[in-house]
């Protein structure tokens, strides 16, 4: 492809496209033959070899009346669509930027073949990993990437939570210091199969070992804590709270809403807990769209590996409070959300879904706060104006 001559380009500078919505729909069709010209030319600037098109030229090279681009050129070139080049070529400053966008794509890939081959002829990949896996590995080492809006201040507070979350699972995979070295042996299972052959069937033992280690409570003289007992009404209720706060009514989550209930509740977590963690998660996202429980798994076990550390440590938090007005605002909470999430569907526009939801809070029986901020802002309404309790959002 033709390359504008050019000794300096400054690509902060190339406007979005998007930018067009403002300008007069003259100079959009104008430009517009004029980018189809330059791709049926495959070049980004009006050059033929050496010489450099003037105006007339470009005007019938894109089938246009010369007044017309006369007219839309100074003001295409003032928004930063067209510049000429240092021979005054013209030509496109996005497809210019596309250009070497791709060169540099180009660049990068023969650099990272380049080291690939070399790791390959050095030996340095290990043994049954692809490229991709190593490109992973290498990644991961590096502490991944940011999200979408997330600042660094952000994305170094959650990388903290991840790695307490990783080290506190690594301590409970720990085995228990002491204890019957006897019961603590591999055991060895004997399973009886049956073989056939043409002489008929005869039974045959076949001893099988198995590196299981299956410690005895009774001959270690621990007893093993019982795992918690959680109710099914309990858990099937958070399930709901979950499917309601984290919007994911009609996705299909319902069985993951109950495996993660159970999970959390018997991790210690009230549903209190697990709210407050899921709208946390919701406005780290942002706008980005959450289509799978799975997103909030990350942060929940952060919180529950914070839980245990502090319990370790013997700063532990008091117990959270069975204020019945908590929950009635975490209800509420939800409730508005869900609504909220409603009006967001139809305008299109968060603040405008927030005039809408403050304008008819009343009627539905909501405090008339945005559901975008926290539940604290709910409880300590309700705490002003205390509510019949018995009264349910619509």
């Amino acid at each position: 492809m033709i390359c504008p001559n050019i000794a300096e380009f400054d690509r902060s500078q190339i406007p979005s496209p998007k930018t067009l919505r403002s300008a007069p729909c003259e100079m959009r069709g104008v430009l517009g033959k004029l980018l189809d010209a330059l791709k049926e030319m495959r070049s980004c600037v009006f050059r033929a070899g050496t010489l450099v098109l003037d105006d007339a030229a470009i005007a019938q090279q894109a089938g246009l009346q010369a007044d017309e681009l006369e007219r839309n050129l100074p003001q295409m070139i003032a928004r930063g669509m067209l510049a000429r080049d240092d021979e005054n070529a013209l030509f496109s400053t996005v497809m210019y930027d596309r250009l070497l966008r791709r060169e540099e794509r180009a660049a990068r890939t023969a650099t990272a073949d380049a080291d690939w081959q070399q790791k390959q002829k050095s030996g340095d990949v290990p043994p049954g990993l692809s490229r991709k896996a190593v490109s992973a590995r290498e990644n991961g080492k590096k502490g991944g990437r940011k999200r979408k809006g997330e600042s660094d201040e952000e994305y170094y507070a959650r990388k903290e939570r991840e790695q307490a979350a990783h080290r506190a699972q690594q301590n409970m995979m720990m085995p228990i210091p002491g204890g019957n070295a006897a019961a603590q042996k591999p055991t060895q299972e004997t399973q009886h199969v049956s073989v056939s052959d043409n002489l008929g069937s005869v039974g045959s033992t076949v001893e099988k070992s198995n590196n299981i280690y299956k410690p005895n409570s009774s001959s270690t003289g621990e007893t093993q804590n019982p795992e918690p007992s959680i109710p099914e009404a309990e858990i099937n209720r958070v399930a709901g709270s979950i499917i309601r706060v984290a919007r994911m009514e009609g996705k299909k989550q319902g069985p993951h809403a109950l495996r993660y209930a159970k999970e959390w509740l018997k991790a210690g977590l009230s549903e209190d807990q697990i709210i407050q963690n899921l709208q946390q998660t919701i406005r780290e996202y942002g706008e980005k769209e959450i289509s799978h429980l799975g997103a909030f798994d990350r942060n929940m076990k952060a919180l529950i590996a914070d839980i245990q550390i502090k319990a370790a440590s013997g700063d532990v938090e008091a117990p959270v409070s069975e204020d019945p007005l908590v929950a009635f605002a975490t209800l509420q909470h939800g409730e508005a959300q869900r609504y909220w999430s409603v009006l967001m569907r139809m305008h299109g526009k968060m603040e405008i879904a927030d005039e809408a939801f403050i304008a008819n809070a009343a009627q539905k029986g909501f405090p008339p706060i945005s559901p975008r901020g926290a539940k604290p802002d709910y409880l300590e309404y309700y705490r002003k104006n205390p509510p019949k309790m018995e009264a349910k959002a619509a």
